[in-house]
């Protein structure tokens, strides 16, 4: 029988193609192990997990956590362009003099996100 008050601390994606669950691992760990969270995947790439908490609800323990932070794990690479942009916004005292230079598609889509954040 499972040992519903044990956590892990694994990952795992499921592969579609090959019905296959595959283990991911961090090394070194880079978050606190959790369970009874949510996660959803985005169309370009991310995974997002929210909530949950360090203890089983079965483990009836006083030092839980319940998990308020987002993670965001990427799983593909991003392209040239999208890392050049997410550089841009991140960074925008260092480049903001050159903004108005930029091809007009590239600068309203920098503008667009510089806006948002």
């Amino acid at each position: 029988m499972y040992n519903f008050s044990l956590i892990v601390g694994d990952g795992w994606v499921f592969n579609i193609p090959t019905c296959e669950w595959i283990r991911v691992i961090a090394d070194p760990p880079c978050v606190p192990t959790r369970m009874w969270h949510t996660s959803c995947s985005s169309g370009d790439g991310k995974v997002y997990v929210f909530g949950g908490s360090s203890t089983s609800v079965f483990a009836h323990e006083e030092t839980s956590f319940h998990g308020k932070h987002m993670l965001i794990f990427q799983c593909c690479v991003s392209s040239l362009s999208r890392l050049c942009i997410d550089f841009v916004v991140h960074h925008p005292e260092l480049l903001q003099d050159f903004i108005s230079d930029l091809p007009a598609v590239l600068r309203k889509q920098i503008e667009a996100r510089l806006s948002s954040s």
